[in-house]
């Protein structure tokens, strides 16, 4: 479905104790008419034989987007850049990141944002869909949203970031030096070892 013309995208962080864990992209109506007005236009211009395709398709009205919670590399990586390069080692580095787990804080973070959903939006989604990535479908279920019978994505993976996937810091600045210094040139075009570049995500 697409966004309807006439709508408003508005990115907003939303806080639940803590900063960015949900980004919602919310199609404001600001003053546009309402679902019933705008379902009897649409079967008007049906009965009128009106050939603008466009004018009957189902218009998608919100899309949210929720993070995964803290996931055991979020942990690693954020201790990495801190100094702290001890979290890359032994059955951390066994694992594709596919596989990393929540932490207890990000299972928290995601009931926390379950609790807020329910209590502050309208949950009649038409889908809900997760990167098969286990950190994601872990954050899913852990929303425990009514009714929501999530769907694996392949399209909403992470980025594949190759040899840097399992690297520390301090391994990013030693081991790769020669990519770390064309990243700073070409940020958009430039792929970690074996990786995808922002340019073939997006």
């Amino acid at each position: 479905m697409r966004l309807a013309a006439r709508r408003y995208l508005e990115a907003s962080w939303v806080k639940t104790g803590w900063e960015g864990m949900l980004l919602r992209l919310a199609a404001q109506r600001q003053g546009l008419v309402n679902n019933s007005l705008r379902r009897r236009f649409h079967d008007e211009q049906r009965l009128k034989g009106d050939p603008n395709p466009a004018l009957t398709r189902p218009r998608m009205e919100e899309f949210v987007l929720i993070r995964h919670g803290e996931s055991e590399g979020n942990l690693a990586f954020n201790r990495s850049v801190a100094g702290d390069h001890s979290l890359y080692a032994g059955a951390f580095l066994e694992r594709h990141s596919s596989l990393w787990r929540l932490t207890d804080r990000g299972r928290s973070q995601a009931s926390i944002t379950g609790a807020w959903m329910k209590e502050n939006m309208n949950l009649n989604f038409d889908g809900f869909f997760s990167s098969e990535y286990l950190r994601a479908m872990e954050t899913a279920a852990l929303l425990a949203l009514p009714n929501a019978q999530w769907r694996p994505e392949v399209m909403l993976r992470e980025r594949d970031w190759g040899e840097y996937d399992l690297a520390s810091q301090r391994e990013r600045r030693e081991a790769f030096a020669q990519y770390e210094a064309r990243r700073r040139r070409e940020s958009l075009f430039w792929a970690p070892p074996g990786g995808e570049s922002l340019a073939q995500v997006v």
